[in-house]
């Protein structure tokens, strides 16, 4: 059985009245001087979009915000949401978030510690310390309802702010190190499979490429360049590997959506709008079909982790 990977971004956050990615741009804002909407009016990539907000102070930036992006978790449905993905089994679960409500909704809490997370910290190599920033082999280790989860901040956490991927110069640096990580790997998936023996795991990006990928609440943003060089690369893998399934619905713009699904199905991708369509719907009523859609999406995601690990279980 391949990997079961969980690779999950903020829009599911954002259907339950959490902070957008534009809100939080706004929050490390330097700049008053700037006309029109963030979102709408403004084309360039989002790591040059955090430099042109920041005036290329990204670091001032974050030190100067408040702590609630380090995570919170006040909302009961969302934290029931969350449970039901760290109950469902994952290999690993990969995130592009900085924050630890995935982390805080194992626990009883509103809220969680800096100690807690040291103490929850590990790298995947055994006897090395957890990486400082650029977080290829570092992870955090959770149980909820014995379940072990193993996340991965692949852009950085926001108690380590100068691991938060947000720079040009971040993504450059963080898209060298997965592209040498690939290249180490060289022939090894071939050769373990060849053996009968599983590929060992020696970081998030052996998931990537190995696993069956389920994509929630990530929009596979054009900027994203580490994630779709390694989209890419996972296409071209010559050992069995698994798919990745991309959930979202229709967007209201189509032919931008269509367009991210053509290039999505170049690689290999499956993209599942699960008949869902928000295009032309007032912000309400998208609110309400995201948060629909979401719960379908998790529900079909369990299932096909379960059927594929009862398989499993019976060779």
């Amino acid at each position: 059985m391949y990997p079961q990977v969980l690779l999950l971004g903020n829009g599911l956050y954002r259907s339950y009245g959490e902070d957008s990615w534009k809100e939080f741009l706004d929050s490390i804002s330097q700049r008053t001087d700037l006309q029109g909407d963030l979102d709408t009016d403004y084309k360039a990539p989002m790591f040059l979009k955090s430099q042109l907000i920041t005036k290329r102070g990204i670091k001032s930036a974050l030190e100067k915000t408040d702590k609630k992006f380090f995570g919170t978790l006040e909302n009961d449905d969302l934290r029931k949401t969350l449970r039901i993905l760290l109950s469902t089994g994952f290999d690993d679960i990969i995130t592009t978030n900085y924050d630890y409500r995935l982390e805080i909704a194992a626990t009883q809490k509103e809220t969680i510690t800096k100690s807690f997370l040291d103490n929850h910290a590990h790298n995947i190599e055994e006897g090395k310390r957890v990486e400082p920033k650029y977080l290829i082999k570092s992870y955090q280790s959770i149980d909820y309802s014995g379940v072990n989860n193993r996340i991965w901040h692949v852009h950085g956490e926001s108690k380590k702010q100068d691991s938060m991927i947000l720079s040009l110069n971040y993504y450059s640096r963080l898209l060298a190190r997965i592209i040498k990580c690939s290249e180490e790997a060289k022939n090894r998936y071939v050769s373990s499979q060849k053996k009968s023996v599983t590929p060992a795991i020696k970081s998030w990006i052996d998931s990537f490429i190995l696993g069956d990928v389920y994509v929630l609440g990530f929009g596979f943003d054009y900027s994203e360049i580490d994630l779709w060089w390694l989209l890419e690369r996972k296409s071209n893998e010559k050992a069995n590997h698994g798919k990745l399934y991309f959930y979202e619905p229709v967007s209201n713009h189509v032919s931008e959506y269509n367009e991210k699904c053509q290039l999505l199905k170049l690689f290999g991708a499956k993209p599942d709008n699960l008949g869902y369509d928000v295009s032309g719907k007032s912000e309400n009523e998208k609110k309400k079909i995201y948060s629909d859609f979401y719960l379908k999406a998790i529900d079909s995601i369990r299932q096909e982790v379960e059927k594929n690990k009862k398989a499993e279980a019976g060779k």
